[in-house]
């Protein structure tokens, strides 16, 4: 996988706006439906954003946390022996 800085024109970016409109208008639709039924249980735009931002970073917290279990269990199968790669409860020699 190549990440965007290693992209030899990094970091002078470059896009093509006929290929963004579509996603970005149906993204923005989306958001705006979003609103309407927050607003229709009584949220204002505001407390909308606020609710959606912080489900989002709970959504970050969670990835983290799922990541870190992941990077755990890999160092404790390898610090008793087990290969990653075979199935659980087999030993690697």
């Amino acid at each position: 996988m190549t990440y965007i800085w290693q992209l030899p024109s990094w970091p002078a970016l470059t896009w093509d706006n006929e290929a963004l409109l579509d996603p970005l208008g149906q993204a923005r639709h989306l958001q705006g439906r979003l609103f309407g039924q927050l607003e229709t249980l009584g949220f204002d735009e505001e407390q909308a954003v606020e609710l959606e931002t912080n489900r989002r970073l709970q959504d970050q917290r969670e990835a983290r946390r799922s990541v870190d279990m992941r990077e755990g269990e890999s160092a404790g199968r390898a610090n008793v022996g087990l290969n990653e790669a075979a199935e659980p409860g087999r030993l690697y020699v």
